[in-house]
């Protein structure tokens, strides 16, 4: 059964946003849910037009890490958003 994620690792995965803002333009929105003991985040950002993709992607995974070091085990997907 699906559930949502407590309060304590929904924080968690805001503190990360909050110390990676300068890495994005935007955040969009974040579905986080539990499936028995899986948990998955998924975070869509908008970046910056004028950045090459390599570039987006070193901060996707840079953040992506981030998450995943918080939340041991945790299936973070980080999915750019146009404006």
């Amino acid at each position: 059964m699906d559930a949502t994620l407590g309060e304590t690792t929904q924080l968690q995965i805001l503190r990360q946003l909050v110390r990676h803002m300068d890495d994005y333009e935007r955040l969009h929105k974040v579905r986080s849910r539990r499936s028995g003991s899986h948990i998955f985040v998924e975070v869509f950002l908008e970046f910056d037009s004028n950045l090459r993709m390599a570039e987006v992607e070193t901060r996707i995974d840079r953040l992506r890490q981030a998450i995943a070091e918080t939340i041991p085990g945790a299936d973070v997907s980080i999915l750019p958003h146009a404006p």
